[in-house]
């Protein structure tokens, strides 16, 4: 198994970066699991069970996905608009 570890550099990562890493190893935690259903093929209940696992992993996937895109709205945003989230 590959233990997969998030680089956060301080002052240089930025919020798209730990979501884009955060994907990335859901994506290959996926994987994972779908390799070892091969393993299990003659026993049903276990097979299902992982492969259960295993779309949790892409549900996992796809909020990270939706937190992206919003993160690169906030970060567009305050590039369009600088010290627009400060308020009056």
């Amino acid at each position: 198994m590959k233990i997969i570890l998030l680089k956060i550099e301080e002052g240089k990562t930025t919020l798209v970066d730990v979501f884009r890493q955060a994907m990335q190893a859901e994506k290959e935690t996926f994987e994972f699991y779908t390799a070892l259903i091969k393993k299990f093929e003659s026993n049903p209940e276990i097979k299902g069970m992982i492969f259960y696992i295993a779309k949790q992993e892409m549900g996992h996937y796809e909020l990270f996905r939706i937190e992206l895109e919003t993160a690169q709205k906030f970060e567009d945003f305050n590039v369009e608009f600088p010290m627009m989230h400060i308020g009056p």
